[in-house]
């Protein structure tokens, strides 16, 4: 019978001596076995109808680990330390404040590239104390390989990780001429980072019910004119 106890008035006894609700639904309870109530939404719960059975989504064009790599040569005078018997004295430390790294993030045909900078921090130990005779922004640039990129296209990328400072002391002797020319005779630290982080560049592109794909923008890899891009100052955020 269920439990529809309290509700008498809402039965009637058949002529078989058994007791029939009245109601089917509304007096007795949805805990009742014989109350089978289908409940529809109302219509302001239901769905504007589609226009179309196709979607859009991010398709991954290419998704990678890459390392970048900051170098740079400081003149030893600027410090006031000295290469003595191969040494650094007083010795150096580089301190890299990785939140503020900056760069702009750009996309050409098959290629991405980064450009920008890394703040970093000279410590010079000098009679036990830590003195900061140098903070400067090392500037760094980065082109990865991603077969099909276009410009247009979007890049994700993980928070730059430092993976290695490496401080290397240059006599006047060993100093590329060629490749600092105003430090000729000058010793110098050679300092370089290495960073790591993910790149993804991902599309947006049209989904059919079928299965098939196409890029919502078909022109995006057909400019064959060299571009021309002035970027603005790197911010901390990638901006």
């Amino acid at each position: 019978m269920g439990n529809c106890s309290g509700h008498w008035n809402n039965w009637n006894k058949n002529d078989k001596g058994k007791f029939e609700h009245k109601n089917s639904c509304g007096s007795c309870g949805h805990n009742v076995p014989d109350c089978k109530c289908n409940f529809k939404a109302s219509a302001r719960h239901k769905s504007a109808p589609l226009n179309s059975d196709c979607i859009v989504v991010d398709s991954v064009i290419c998704s990678k680990e890459v390392q970048k790599v900051v170098e740079e040569d400081i003149r030893l005078d600027v410090l006031n330390v000295e290469i003595v018997g191969g040494i650094l004295t007083p010795p150096v430390e580089i301190i890299v404040d990785e939140e503020n790294i900056a760069q702009n993030i750009v996309v050409i045909k098959d290629k991405i590239v980064n450009i920008g900078f890394i703040p970093i921090t000279v410590i010079v130990i000098r009679d036990n104390r830590r003195v900061i005779p140098l903070a400067v922004n090392l500037p760094f640039q980065k082109e990865t390989e991603c077969p099909g990129a276009c410009p247009g296209d979007t890049v994700m990328e993980t928070p730059l990780q430092v993976e290695a400072v490496i401080i290397q002391p240059l006599p006047n002797v060993l100093t590329p001429i060629e490749r600092r020319p105003f430090l000729a005779g000058l010793d110098v630290i050679r300092v370089k980072i290495i960073l790591r982080t993910t790149i993804t560049v991902v599309r947006p592109v049209i989904k059919s019910k079928d299965g098939c794909f196409s890029d919502v923008n078909q022109d995006r890899c057909k400019n064959s004119t060299p571009l021309t891009i002035t970027l603005p100052v790197p911010t901390p955020d990638g901006g």
